[in-house]
């Protein structure tokens, strides 16, 4: 089995009356690790951290990658240039 990964990033910066729009494309192997918090207060007033989101893209390769070779399959790695 062969995989190709590709990765579309798009951020929008600035203030609501300036607002700029970047896109960055990427493909081949990559792990992405994106984590998010919200700071509030606890039950006794002290400044608390939540996390409120998690993306590992591990998590999503990892299972793919175990069931290839159960199923008699080979995981093969795609080297790819540069488009």
């Amino acid at each position: 089995m062969r995989a190709l990964e590709e990765q579309w990033e798009l951020s929008r910066v600035g203030t609501p009356t300036r607002l700029q729009v970047t896109s960055e494309y990427a493909r081949g192997p990559s792990r992405i690790v994106s984590r998010q918090w919200t700071v509030g207060r606890g039950a006794g007033g002290r400044l608390e951290t939540t996390e409120t989101f998690r993306f590992d893209s591990a998590q999503m390769r990892e299972p793919l990658r175990d069931t290839v070779p159960k199923s008699g399959w080979t995981w093969r790695g795609v080297v790819l240039g540069k488009l």
